[in-house]
């Protein structure tokens, strides 16, 4: 082919087009240049111009067949360009490629030619692998020399090769090696002078050789020249050649000759082929033998032909064509006339030999004739025998057809005898089906009644035993109330004795009381007339004393104590009035003041000691207050107390002054009545005047709004006014307050507690307490005042001292600060010690006792003394159980503070002594064990396992060093941050840390520029490595580090004491009768010495590691943490949900009835054993992206996950075991990957067969015995068949559920399939195993599909029903995404390009007429110019199949396909249509459907435009903006089943729903509405047995239409969605078996930063995701100090490492526990909300879910219940179900939603408008309840309903409503359903807007 490049060159050097010019003048030379098959380019220009005509006109690139390049002139050629224009070319046979040494490594990578047979090319053979391996049908091969030291030929089917060598040595022996693995016919090969053995290797490498050429190739660098020869060795030489039988001709190249000294040349050729002895073998085929003596070009060759018929009649003819001598051709300058003479003599030995040759040849000839007319003869003979037998055979045939035609006519009557019996067996059949079901019955129902009977006697049993626990402890209780009532026999004597001076006390008591009150009667008389004298003074100095009175007020902390008990203090007055001010007035105060003192108080004192006091308001007043400061408070501070949390306008009154109560009593005696009438005028004159004139100020109203009501059990007694004037209980607290006081309850409730356990003879106590005044003490606080102190004797100290009563008050006062001070004394004592024993004591060493126990009910023996640390123990248990004991007995002294630290010193003490007396029965627990007790045998092959794992311990570091450890390792673990980056950010902490040290320094008077001690030890805590601080927050994962053979993946365990040798150096696994795989595993690595001055130590390392964190190592972690034992230990107990419906894998049948190796169920768990259940992953990745340009690599992770957990905590990243990374870049083939199962495997054997104990977990420090069991496999297609050992889904046995083959994949009748069971399956899989030899095991592979797995080892483990159907990948990205992609044929190319015009019936009939001329001529160009629809219909009307992609390209291959085996005339042409078409179809058949027609451009627009109208939730993947379009690129599994389950749901059916769509358009419909509905029942979030087989039916019925309504080939994924049914029966919802959360793990470790290094990827993946699990934990379980700053880190955590809020895995996790998210989510918009009041007719609404205890709000007032408020809050989002629902303005998608109605109860649609919670208060708890205001969109009327597209399709839910509402409800959240998606749009029939509700509810 010649280009047109002298016209271009020309016009360019005459003018310079334009760009339109330029495209034009292309255009037509591209119409213009003449198609070649043959093309020679040798510039760069003429590359570009046959790359600019090819984009105009194809077919000029694709006639080309041979190519010829040659650039070998041009180093700087554009190696872009030449590439552009090789992929050009894809009918290219002959490839001959001459370019620059200098070319780019890339050149030909990525390039395909499938029609290349013969390739030439002088490239490097290293440039050449990739290429070579892409084309396995080259068949002749030319390679020119380069420097690299192999020889890269390809292996595949090469059958000519030319090899040429470099001057390097042995070249010629690589190339035969390389070449030994193509079936070469031709060879051209060089080789050295001393390769002597150059034949015998290529007979060894192509023994069937027809052709062979050897080329001599000079040694220029040797100093000697050799002359011996491979040749010379004639008789070698011959025996060689007879090992090439079928080579045929010979060309040998030299530049010496090949006679020897004993032979001619002549003789030396002959014995070539022939031999050297009389019994020497002839060559069979050898019939050529050519010469090429000489060096130089053009040297004439000698030919031989030594020909094998007729070697035994005559020698070998030898025709020398020319000879010339080398040492002539190649002399000086001759003599011409000796020139001449020797040409003469030349010409007449050459006539000579012509003429003996030609008489031997004709002698020859001669002989030949005599041979051929005998040969003749012997032919004549056998052609009569011949006939003969042809005549014997004729006869036998009429004899066997006349027998024919007798079996023929049998056949007949044995047929309709055979069908008769049919019949009968048929009625048989059904006949036992009948009873086969009906006993079927029976015996379920007989199972049923024996199960609940069994259940029942279980029940029965359970009862029994809890009885008898229940009244063994109750005895133990009865035998501890029994040893504490002797213990208090000595103790009642004393308190008798006690008992009896108390009421010789109280006699004087009662006396002195008597004297008391008359003098209290004379003291009233006399304060009445002085408070009248003195009514004046007092009114003005309150008006003097006001702004004081106000600051007072306002400082003031009393909150409501009592009068009297202000009186009580003293000092009430002075505070008030100031001497120097008020004069005369302040005398007259102070003198009454003296006179209360001296006259009221000191007699009032002893009564109040002696008497009990009920003062339960005044408690809750004064909070945190101590008694000096009371005592100091003034009276104004008591008015203003007790109004404090009221409003400011409300008035002193009687009431106020009511609750201001002293009560000695029930009754005040009549002295306080008097005293308080005489104090009333006074309090509200004071009272008046502060209020005329101040008020509060702004600040104080807003402190108050900020104040939340507190119902504890102080202020629970008092009540307040609401903001909306409602009485409420409780008062109004600052939030900090309300926490104290809550937690001062807690405290209290759990000090009782134990004063109630404690002092166990609760009537003894009652009636001591009853006589001991409260300010007594039983203990030593009142003994340790001094005696000379004035004091009230009662109690102990009478025995001791006086019986005279002190009247001294000041005295009195001080005696009770002192008590005060030494309870506070006492209690820093107590703590100190406690600290101090809590420090000496450490309860991580086991106990040991003085005797062993004998049987399981022994109680504790004593523990034996010996050692410190045993002595220690004991004696801090008796320190606490002497010293709770007695501060159990000591009374409250009143003083808040003091009471609260005794109370809170109690409780940890009695904490302590608990977890003390918890330690020491486990650890005789253990002692149980170890004596064998519970039947564990530690040590032996029957029992259990020990595992001492150590509960991991972080390193104690400070919180904030902890705090920058953590965001370093984050940073590098989580967010992907590089080593390098990471400790840069460590050191930049270390310089942070060291400059603020030295800042701080300076500051003080002690500046220094160095650093303490203690800084300088801070600083060095942060490490300098990011792995070291790994290491120092115990997160460093147990890796095991096995080597990986890179050829067959057999591992290899570490030997740990050779660390620098760790592994064997090859691989010597070896199997069947194959040899050891000997492939080298260890790369050796030269490191530093260890000592400085050594030698340097060689180290080996595994060339493919392979981590593997052991199982056990695993479980023991997992089990240190105690939140995950508590959900472990009590996972069985859960009940199941009743009605049949499993909400959860737990609950399913598959593991409820799982039986373990006792027989037993695996839910029955001993005491102390823990039984469970995982699921196994596996599944490989790119771990470089599938995007990435040239990286082909494949890593796989095997991961398990713990069913026990609860589905939202079981896929937590800390909550999976990773168990391995397999190595790549190539994932191991078959069986290859049992050896990566195996240690899983042994472990997983242990762990059932022998189980594990955990000598100490978190939550029992005598440990837990675990069994395991692994049950369902979860993975994709083809890791699953890897892992279960099935054949692969696209093998004759592609069903692993069944034995049904693969061409009867059609069969959807199940009764009909062959089953499979899993002894059988065992005993196939063992026999492949045990096969002796590799063609064994392909035999028994081919016939059964099996083989062995390492899974089959677990005898558990059932290989048919345990492998189950992965529902993300079978239905989402399986049968959704195959409909779309494959049924309807999305994925054409071509499909919304340019508008396309119709062609009318007489443009069909002409395109019909080009098909045809097309298939004639058998051109792919002219068929590819005609629409597919024609082709697709031609193909349909002869029943052509295109095969699986159903494309234009290949309905053209088909269509020439099927014409080269039939005449042109058998081709079948459709009727033409009567009508204009733009997609070409049949005329005829009721569902006349093309794949080209299904989704034409105008209902793909309408997709598009409604995807882009649709409304979604926030938490669904929206579908891609161009579906259908192949720039959308791959879509994930989400993104399927949004797309397909709504958006093409809504939009077809508003198509193709309505009455006018066209009949078969419905049919689609149905058909796709039926796999859309199975896919949404069998994705819900539980699952019962009606619900699968729904599923089942709808599956069934889309399989069954794609058969009949499209003819479609199914596929294994079709086949396996109905063996999902019995999965789903078997384990229950899909949520709990699904890939959704491992696909994501695949991703974050796909994340991770890695370095390239294909052997670092593993343990890097290992390592990153076990920090990052680590680091997850850590941040949760971390107790951060109360700061803002850590408060405000742990927020920024949140935020910057959340997970992603969408997608099917992220609403399945947060749905299943969602209460508690619930209830914190509506807490959380209480606190933030506005506050509003509700209408009428929502408040009567909201009363419907009120308690009845409570009124209306508007309420009569004689109804004196608890109001409902009709106040909430609003919010404008809140969380139920694991989802957010919103109101229309503040987030509109998320507020469409599907409810149930109040009224009626039926599921509405609406959308939210508020978002209220309401507050109220039941007993001391505050109730919030959360309330959704919707809108109600409006129910079509009942003949509009009937038009409804979407209602016929009831199991989808979806409706059409009117595009307005009808009403506004109230609803409760809990009435919220689900989301809907949204449509909006106006149905022709209907005529008017409607919205579609698609419900999302997938519970």
């Amino acid at each position: 082919m010649s280009l047109p490049m002298s016209q271009a060159s020309s016009d360019a050097v005459v003018y310079t087009p334009t760009r339109s010019q330029h495209r034009e003048h292309l255009l037509q030379l591209a119409r213009t240049t003449r198609v070649q098959s043959v093309l020679r380019v040798s510039s760069v220009a003429q590359a570009e111009l046959f790359v600019a005509l090819a984009g105009y006109n194809s077919t000029i690139a694709l006639a080309v067949e041979d190519l010829e390049i040659s650039f070998q002139l041009q180093v700087g050629y554009p190696a872009n360009l030449l590439r552009r224009f090789l992929a050009l070319l894809g009918n290219i046979e002959t490839l001959t490629l001459h370019l620059p040494l200098t070319s780019p490594p890339t050149i030909l990578n990525g390039l395909l030619f499938p029609r290349l047979s013969v390739f030439d090319t002088n490239l490097p053979h290293r440039y050449l692998v990739s290429f070579l391996s892409a084309h396995p049908a080259l068949a002749s091969l030319t390679l020119r020399a380069c420097r690299c030291r192999t020889v890269c030929i390809a292996c595949g089917q090469i059958t000519s090769a030319t090899v040429s060598l470099t001057r390097m040595a042995s070249m010629a022996a690589m190339a035969i090696n390389a070449l030994s693995t193509s079936p070469l016919w031709c060879l051209t090969i060089d080789f050295f002078s001393d390769d002597h053995d150059i034949l015998a290797r290529i007979a060894s490498a192509a023994p069937n050789l027809r052709k062979l050429k050897l080329i001599e190739k000079p040694r220029a660098q040797r100093r000697f020249r050799h002359t011996r020869r491979p040749w010379n060795d004639v008789r070698q030489w011959h025996l060689t050649l007879l090992r090439l039988p079928h080579l045929e001709e010979l060309l040998l190249r030299t530049h010496l000759t090949v006679t020897s000294p004993r032979r001619s040349e002549d003789a030396v050729v002959c014995a070539w082929a022939n031999g050297v002895g009389s019994r020497s073998m002839h060559h069979p085929s050898l019939f050529h033998i050519c010469l090429l003596q000489g060096t130089g070009v053009g040297v004439p060759p000698k030919l031989y032909l030594p020909w094998p018929p007729l070697l035994s009649a005559t020698p070998p003819l030898l025709l020398l064509l020319s000879t010339v001598s080398s040492a002539t051709r190649h002399s000086p300058q001759t003599n011409p006339c000796m020139e001449a003479s020797c040409e003469d003599e030349l010409r007449e030995s050459q006539a000579s030999i012509v003429n003996s040759g030609l008489s031997g040849l004709h002698q020859l000839l001669k002989d030949g004739n005599r041979g051929l007319n005998a040969m003749e003869t012997r032919w004549e003979v056998r052609f009569q025998c011949v006939e003969h037998e042809i005549e014997e055979l004729a006869s036998r045939n009429a004899r066997v057809l006349r027998t024919v035609h007798d079996m023929k006519r049998e056949q007949t009557s044995t047929t309709m005898r055979t069908s008769q019996l049919e019949a009968d067996v048929e009625n048989v059949y059904s006949r036992v089906a009948e009873l086969s079901e009906s006993v079927g019955t029976l015996l379920t129902d007989m199972k049923d009644h024996l199960r609940h009977e069994k259940e029942l006697l279980n029940d029965k049993w359970g009862s029994l035993r809890r009885g008898l626990d229940e009244l063994s402890q109750k005895v133990a209780r009865v035998d501890f109330d029994l040893e504490i009532m002797k213990s208090q026999r000595s103790v009642d004597r004393a308190r008798t004795e006690q008992v009896q001076n108390g009421l010789a006390v109280l006699e004087a008591c009662s006396t002195a009381t008597t004297n008391t009150v008359q003098r209290l009667e004379c003291d009233i008389a006399r304060l009445e007339h002085i408070s009248e004298q003195h009514a004046l003074t007092v009114e003005q100095l309150a008006s003097a004393q006001a702004d004081s009175l106000i600051a007072q007020d306002v400082s003031s902390n009393l909150n409501g104590r009592t009068l009297a008990e202000e009186l009580s203090h003293g000092d009430h007055l002075e505070p008030m009035v100031d001497d120097t001010a008020c004069g005369t007035a302040g005398v007259v105060i102070r003198s009454s003041q003296s006179i209360l003192e001296s006259e009221l108080l000191g007699e009032v004192r002893d009564d109040v000691n002696i008497l009990p006091t009920v003062s339960s308001a005044d408690d809750a007043s004064s909070d945190d207050v101590p008694a000096s400061t009371l005592r100091s408070s003034s009276v104004s501070d008591v008015s203003q107390a007790s109004t404090e949390d009221t409003p400011c306008d409300a008035a002193l009154n009687t009431d106020v002054l009511s609750s201001m109560r002293l009560s000695l009593g029930h009754s005040p005696p009549p002295w306080r009545i008097a005293w308080q009438q005489a104090l009333l005028p006074i309090g509200r004159s004071l009272f008046d005047k502060k209020t005329s004139r101040t008020a509060l100020p702004a600040a104080a109203m807003a402190s108050t709004s900020k104040k939340k009501p507190c119902v504890c059990s102080q202020c629970s007694l008092s009540t307040y006014l609401d903001e909306y004037g409602l009485k409420q209980k409780g008062a109004l607290q600052y939030p900090k307050t309300v926490k104290q006081h809550l937690a001062r309850d807690q405290l209290l409730e759990k000090k009782c507690a134990i004063q109630q356990e404690v002092l166990a003879d609760a009537v003894l106590i009652a009636t001591v307490g009853d006589l001991d005044p409260p300010h007594a003490t039983v203990d030593s606080d009142s003994s340790d005042a001094s005696p000379s102190e004035p004091r009230v004797a009662i109690g102990d100290d009478v025995n001791g001292g006086d019986n005279t009563i002190v009247d001294n008050n000041n005295q009195q006062c001080a005696t009770t600060d002192e008590e005060i001070k030494t309870r506070v004394d006492k209690i820093a004592s107590l703590q100190s010690t406690f600290a101090h024993y809590d420090r000496l004591v450490s309860l991580s060493t086991p106990l040991t006792f003085v005797s062993t126990p004998v049987h399981l009910d022994d109680p504790p023996a004593e523990v034996a003394r010996s050692g410190s640390a045993a002595l220690n123990f004991v004696d801090y248990r008796q320190w606490l159980s002497s010293t709770i004991l007695s501060l159990a007995r000591l009374p409250d002294l009143g003083d808040r503070n003091v009471d609260n630290q005794l109370a809170s010193l109690l409780v940890r003490l009695n904490s302590r002594a608990d977890t003390m007396d918890r330690f020491m029965r486990d650890c005789w627990e253990a002692e149980k064990v170890r004596a064998g007790l519970y039947n564990l045998q530690p040590g032996s092959d029957q029992g259990p396992i020990f595992s001492s794992h150590a509960i991991p311990s972080r390193a104690s570091l400070k919180p904030f060093i902890t705090a920058a450890l953590v965001m370093t390792t984050l940073l590098h673990a989580v967010a992907s941050v590089s080593r390098p980056y990471s400790n840069f950010v460590l050191a930049t902490i270390r310089v942070l840390l060291h400059g603020a040290f030295i800042y701080c320094n300076r500051s003080s008077s002690s500046a220094t520029s160095t650093l303490s001690a203690l800084q300088h030890e801070v600083v060095q805590t942060i490490p300098k490595d990011v792995r070291t601080a790994l290491q120092a927050l115990g997160i460093a994962p147990d890796i095991l580090r096995y080597a990986a053979c890179p050829r067959c993946f057999q591992i290899y365990p570490p030997d740990h004491s050779r660390p620098d040798d760790p592994y064997p150096h090859h691989c010597t696994f070896s199997e069947t009768d194959k040899g050891p795989c000997g492939s080298p595993l260890v790369v050796a690595k030269e490191r530093e010495p260890l000592k400085k001055g050594g030698p340097s130590r060689l180290t080996y390392r595994p060339i493919k590691p392979y981590p593997y964190r052991t199982f056990k190592s695993w479980l023991a972690a997992l089990f240190s943490r105690p939140d995950v034992e508590k959900f472990l230990a009590g996972s069985w107990d859960h009940a199941v949900p009743s009605g049949g419906r499993w909400t959860d894998i737990f609950h399913a049948p598959g593991i409820r009835e799982f039986r373990g190796p006792d027989g037993k169920l695996f839910s029955h768990e001993p005491d102390g054993a823990c039984h469970l259940v995982f699921s196994l992953f596996v599944d490989w990745f790119n771990p470089f992206g599938n995007k990435k340009a040239g990286k082909s690599h494949s890593v796989g992770a095997i991961y398990l996950a713990c069913l026990n957990l609860p589905p939202h905590l079981r896929f937590r990243p800390e909550n999976i075991y990773l168990a391995a990374i397999i190595p790549g870049p190539k994932e191991p083939s078959l069986d290859q990957l049992n050896h990566l199962l195996r240690p899983l495997v042994d472990e997983l054997y242990e762990l059932w067969a022998r189980g594990l104990f955990l000598e100490r977990t978190a939550l029992r420090f005598v440990g837990r015995f675990l069994r395991v069991a692994l049950v369902p496999l979860v993975c994709d297609l083809p890791a699953l068949r890897k892992a279960a050992g099935f054949a692969s889904h696209a093998a004759k046995w592609f069903c692993s559920f069944c034995r049904l083959i693969k061409k009867l994949i059609c069969n959807i009748e199940r009764a009909t399939w062959p089953t499979r069971s899993a002894k059988e399956h065992r005993h196939l899989a063992a026999q492949w195993r045990d096969a002796a030899t590799e063609a064994e095991r392909q035999g028994l592979f081919k016939e059964h599909g099996v083989r062995w797995s390492e899974l089959l080892r677990l005898p558990y483990w059932d290989p048919i029903r345990f492998p189950v159907v992965d529902a993300m990948h079978n239905l989402l990205l399986g049968n959704l995404r195959h409909h779309c992609m494959d049924v309807w044929g999305i994925d054409i190319k071509g499909r919304m390009g340019k508008k396309i015009a119709p062609h009318t019936p007489e443009e069909q009939a002409s395109w019909l007429r080009r098909v045809v001329d097309g298939i004639k001529s058998d051109s792919k160009h002219a068929l590819g110019k005609v629409r597919v629809g024609y082709l697709a219909t031609v193909a349909q009307v002869n029943d052509i199949s295109p095969g699986m992609k159903l494309v234009k390209r290949a309905y053209i291959a088909a269509l020439l396909h099927w014409a080269k085996s039939h005449p042109i005339e058998e081709l079948k042409l459709p009727p033409v249509l009567q009508e204009d078409a733009v997609e070409f179809h049949l005329a005829e058949g009721l569902y006349d459907i093309s794949k080209f027609r299904v989704l034409t451009p105008e209902v793909l627009v309408a997709i598009r435009q409604d995807i882009a109208r649709t409304s979604f939730p926030s938490w669904m993947e929206r579908p891609p903006h161009n579906f259908g379009s192949a720039t959308h690129g791959k879509l994930k599994a989400d993104q399927w089943r949004t797309v397909c389950t709504v958006s093409l749901f809504i939009t077809l059916t508003r198509l193709w729903g309505d009455a006018s769509a066209e009949s078969k358009e419905g049919v689609l419909l149905d058909n796709f509405v039926h796999l859309v509905a199975a896919t949404e029942l069998a994705t819900r979030r539980s699952m019962d047995s009606a619900r699968a087989h729904a599923y089942d039916e709808h599956m069934r019925q889309y399989l069954r239409g794609l058969l009949e309504i499209f003819s479609h080939q199914l596929v294994p994924n079709h086949h396996l969605s109905l063996h999902l049914t019995a999965c789903l029966l078997l384990f229950g919802p899909v949520h709990g078996w699904w890939g959704y959360p491992f696909e994501r793990y695949n991703g974050i470790l796909g994340g991770l930063n890695i370095n390239n290094i294909a052997e670092h990827i593993p343990l890097t993946f290992m390592n990153g995701f076990y920090a990052a699990v680590g680091l997850r934990e850590l941040m949760a379980t971390v107790e951060w100090p109360d700061a803002v700053e850590y408060r405000d880190m742990m927020d920024a955590y949140r935020r910057a490492f959340q997970d992603t809020s969408r997608g099917t895995r992220v609403t399945d996790a947060s749905s299943l526990g969602h209460e508690q998210a619930t209830a914190d989510s509506i807490h959380t918009a209480y606190d933030r909300g506005n506050s509003v009041t509700l209408d009428r007719p929502f408040y009567q609404a909201l009363l419907r879910w009120m308690p009845a205890g409570f009124a209306p709000y508007y309420a009569t007032a004689d109804d004196s219940r608890p109001r409902i408020a009709p106040h909430v809050q609003r919010a404008p989002s809140i969380s139920h179900l694991g989802l957010t629902f919103a109101t229309r303005q503040h987030g509109t998608r998320n507020s469409f939603v599907i409810f149930t109605h109040p009224d009626n109860a039926s599921k509405c649609a609406g959308q939210i408008v508020d978002i209220v919670i309401h507050s109220r208060i039941e007993g001391d708890a505050r109730v919030l309840a959360a309330f959704v205001v919707v809108d109600v969109y409006a129910d079509l009327t009942p003949t509009h309903s009937e038009m409804d597209p979407y209602r016929r399709f009831r199991d989808l839910e979806t409706r059409l409503y009117y595009n307005h509402f009808q009403q506004t409800v109230l609803i409760k959240l809990e009435d919220v359903v689900a989301h809907f998606a949204s449509l909006t749009y106006t149905p022709a029939n209907i005529g008017v807007e409607c919205i579609v509700a698609r419900p999302l509810d997938r519970s």
